[in-house]
Parts: structure tokens; C-alpha cells; sequence
């Protein structure tokens, strides 16, 4: 038996589809319908897109950076004035006093305004507390946005005079410039 080779004597219309006449053959119809560069043009929207919204984040970024470097908030200086103690019992483990406590806050940035809303004041000897009070209650200030901070100022070595036939105590110094932690 025989076996002829017929591959070579096919026609054209004989022969294995081309890309292009695949595609017009078989294309669906939703492809019939649609522009030729809309898949370029639906492609290219993404990128474009996520480029625009990057672009935005970081000119946003940039100007509250430029607008920080302009207005540069600093903290407040804060001096104690005068510290004044009176009624002083003392009874074991207790201390008892009155204070009175004088200090100034002033605010050292010149674009912006500084709210206190709410100050505690803590008295300490060593390592003991010796009184805790809370002044000022919390409230909102203003139409504007703004930051809260939480700021710790410290007036430390404080030498106070006692006068132990009246009970009362007093700053010898005169006052001091109070360190600030925010």
C-alpha cells in the first residue's frame, strides 16, 4: 500500500486560516460593533487615572509641607511667677497645703493662636505628689480646624522659704522660666 503526500497539492481556499481572515471569520459580533482604537483608548484611561490621583496627593503633600515651613508652630514659654503655700498640716503619711500659683504662658509663634482649654496642675516633692488639681474644662474654640497637643511643662528646683510659726511657704527666687515637653 501506497501513501500519497496531499499536502502539497492543496488549494488556497484549501489552506489553513491566516490571523486576519480568522478574525473577520470568526469575530463575535459585539467586536463587529465596536471602533477599532476604543480598547487603546479604555487601556490608556487607568494609568492616566492613577497618574492624575498620585499627582494630586503629592502637590497636596507638597503644599502642607511649604505651609509647615511658613508657619513653623513653636512652643509656648512658660514662667512660673509666684508660688505661695499656706494652711499647711501635716500628719503622718498626710500633707496638706493650699497653693497658689501664678504663671505666665506666652505664645512665642507670631501666625498662630494658642488655646488653653484645660491645665493641670501637679505639685511634687522628690518623688511624691503632693497635690493634683485640674483647672479649665474642655471645649471647642473657633469654626477652623485645630490640633490638640498635650503639653507638659515643668518648673523644677524650686526653692520655697517656710515660715513655720505662720504655716505658710513661699518662692524665694522670685520666679522661673519652666521647661516644655510636647
Amino acid at each position: 500500500m501506497e501513501h500519497t503526500n496531499n499536502y502539497n497539492n492543496r488549494t488556497t481556499s484549501d489552506q489553513l486560516p491566516t490571523q486576519q481572515s480568522f478574525q473577520t471569520q470568526y469575530s463575535s459580533p459585539s467586536n463587529a460593533t465596536r471602533p477599532v482604537g476604543s480598547r487603546k483608548r479604555r487601556s490608556s484611561f487607568v494609568p492616566r487615572l492613577t497618574l492624575m490621583v498620585v499627582m494630586f496627593f503629592f502637590i497636596l503633600c507638597l503644599i502642607i509641607f511649604i505651609a509647615w515651613l511658613v508657619i513653623h508652630p513653636l512652643d509656648p514659654a512658660i514662667r512660673l511667677n509666684s508660688l505661695y503655700v499656706s494652711n499647711i498640716t501635716v500628719s503622718n503619711p498626710q500633707f496638706a497645703a493650699n497653693y497658689d500659683i501664678e504663671f505666665t504662658v506666652n505664645n512665642t509663634n507670631k501666625k498662630v493662636n494658642l488655646f488653653v482649654d484645660q491645665v493641670e496642675v501637679i505639685v511634687n516633692y522628690r518623688k511624691g505628689l503632693l497635690s493634683s488639681k485640674i483647672l479649665g474644662k474642655r471645649f471647642g474654640i473657633g469654626v477652623l480646624p485645630t490640633k490638640q497637643r498635650i503639653m507638659e511643662f515643668q518648673c523644677m528646683n524650686l526653692t520655697v522659704e517656710f515660715f513655720s510659726t505662720k504655716g505658710t511657704g513661699k518662692l524665694m527666687s522670685g520666679g522661673k522660666d519652666c521647661l516644655v515637653h510636647a
